[in-house]
């Protein structure tokens, strides 16, 4: 009894054809219209939005992937040694960034800086880092010692204190008026007392 064979092409359409493993698949999708309103956001509401963002989030953790899977190929191709030589490569650049932000850490302490502002400290050596950290410490001194304003009244050629009606029109040249109504119940205050 002879069974008919199917051929090596039959149920196979051109969507269906793949790549074999190892070959870069060029192939492009046939639909390849590009939308006409690319640019405009503003058209999608809240919900069109989201789709966007969520879109775009799912694309960046697909190249990171292909990164990742780019970079494996690549390792797969290496030798044991050269394995073992980017290995070391590796471990060495993540040990000099160790020593790098340990450098950046210590001197923020040793001169106060708060780790807020460490990005202000960069540099390769000891030296670099330790001259940008007291030129940082030097700068957030002079900033302090410029915040420190005197108060109306206790300005050069205006010794004593000023008296109320005094500071209630300094805080609404200022526009505090939140003060300035403060000072005015003050002033109602003391008014009533006498």
């Amino acid at each position: 009894m002879n069974v008919p064979l199917p051929s090596a092409t039959e149920g196979v359409t051109d969507t269906e054809t793949t790549a074999p493993e190892g070959v870069e698949d060029t192939t492009q999708p046939e639909n390849t219209e590009q939308p006409t309103d690319q640019g405009d956001e503003t058209a999608l509401g809240d919900a069109g939005k989201r789709a966007l963002d969520n879109e775009r989030k799912a694309r960046r953790e697909a190249e990171k992937q292909l990164a990742e899977l780019k970079r494996e190929a690549e390792r797969t191709k290496m030798s044991e040694q050269e394995k073992a030589a980017d290995d070391l490569r590796q471990a060495t650049e993540a040990v000099e960034t160790q020593r790098i932000e340990n450098m950046r850490l210590t001197a923020a302490l040793k001169h106060g800086i708060p780790v807020d502002d460490l990005d202000l400290i960069d540099g390769a050596t000891e030296d670099v880092i330790e001259a940008k950290a007291a030129k940082v410490a030097a700068l957030m001194k002079g900033q302090e010692q410029r915040d420190a304003v005197p108060a109306i009244g206790t300005q050069p050629g205006n010794p004593g204190t000023a008296s109320l009606p005094e500071l209630i029109a300094a805080a609404e040249k200022d526009g505090n008026y939140a003060l300035s109504g403060q000072l005015k119940a003050q002033l109602l205050s003391q008014s009533t007392k006498a």
